[in-house]
C-alpha cells in the first residue's frame, strides 16, 4: 500500500495589476501582490512591481521590472528586498485555438550589492476559448 502525505498548509497569492499601453510599441504597469500562508492566515510576503515594456515585433516582447518586497521575517518583522528583472517573451498563436507562450527571466535580487542572480525561464501553452 502507497500513501502520500497530504501538505498541511494552504497558501493563496492575489495579485492586482495595472497596465497602460502608452504607443502601439510601448507599454507601462504596476502590480500588488500579496501572499498568504499558514492555510492563508498570515502574510508571508507583499511586493510591488513597476516595469515597462516593448513589443519589438509580433512575436516578442522585452520588460524591464523593479520590484520591492517585503517579506515576513518569522512574524517578528518585515525585510525589505529589491529585485529587477528582464523578462524577454515569446507568444505565438499555432493553430486554431493553441498559443504558445515561453519566457525567459535574468533576475538579480539584492538586500546587499554582493547578492546573486538567476536565470528562470518556462513555457505555458493555452487553450483559448
Amino acid at each position: 500500500m502507497y500513501g502520500q502525505k497530504l501538505p498541511e498548509d494552504a497558501w493563496l497569492w492575489n495579485t492586482i495589476s495595472i497596465n497602460k499601453q502608452l504607443t502601439r510599441k510601448w507599454g507601462i504597469g504596476v502590480d500588488e501582490e500579496l501572499r498568504l500562508f499558514d492555510n492563508m492566515r498570515r502574510v508571508s510576503l507583499f511586493f510591488t512591481n513597476v516595469g515597462v515594456s516593448y513589443k519589438l515585433n509580433k512575436s516578442f516582447k522585452i520588460s524591464l521590472v523593479y520590484r520591492f518586497i517585503n517579506k515576513n521575517q518569522d512574524g517578528e518583522y518585515y525585510s525589505k528586498r529589491h529585485r529587477l528583472y528582464v523578462d524577454i517573451a515569446y507568444k505565438r498563436k499555432m493553430i486554431r485555438d493553441l498559443v504558445v507562450n515561453y519566457r525567459i527571466r535574468l533576475d538579480r535580487k539584492s538586500t546587499r550589492l554582493n547578492s546573486s542572480h538567476t536565470v528562470i525561464s518556462y513555457a505555458v501553452f493555452c487553450l483559448k476559448k
